[in-house]
């Protein structure tokens, strides 16, 4: 009996090491996953030039101006019955 718990020992530590190993990896995949996916996320971002930035600013100048927009009050209300 001595015998196996002797070999049952290292096989076990070896067991765990490996377990422990595999946690790390995982996490380092995870981990490079998601900074490719940042990368990949950035590639399909459209960049806007200053004149198309500009015409979008004058958009939103002339909604407000016109009234159309939500007040913080009036988002927080309706938001309470969603």
């Amino acid at each position: 009996m001595e015998l196996l718990s002797f070999l049952t020992f290292p096989y076990l530590c070896i067991m765990t090491f490996l377990e422990k190993y595999k946690v790390l990896q995982d996490k380092k995949y995870l981990k490079e996953e998601k900074v490719r996916a940042l990368f990949s996320f950035e590639k399909k971002i459209k960049r806007t030039t200053i004149e198309q930035y500009n015409k979008e600013l004058d958009r939103a100048v002339e909604q407000i101006n016109k009234g159309e927009f939500f007040k913080h009050e009036d988002v927080e209300r309706e938001s309470v019955e969603w």
